[in-house]
């Protein structure tokens, strides 16, 4: 990859606004067409979008999990 082309790539590519990295999303691409833009803060490399989305979903799911398991308990009289 020469020169020209490192630039060209660094100015009509959006950069993560987390983390700093270069995104594969191009600064022309709408909004409404891009993953992992967030409305008010911008765009999220794939990795940074994870981090913050579905780790919000495990924990919800660890939850829930808890929640299931102890009902059961309650159910089968093994928790006061």
């Amino acid at each position: 990859m020469n020169l020209d082309s490192q630039v060209d790539k660094t100015q009509n590519f959006e950069n993560c606004v987390l983390c700093g990295k270069l995104t594969n999303v191009r600064k022309d691409t709408p909004i409404e067409k891009r993953l992992g833009y967030v409305e008010g803060a911008g765009q999220l490399d794939p990795e940074c979008y994870r981090k913050i989305y579905f780790k919000d979903i495990q924990i919800r799911e660890q939850t829930i999990a808890r929640r299931e398991l102890s009902d059961l308990g309650i159910i089968l009289g093994y928790v006061n």
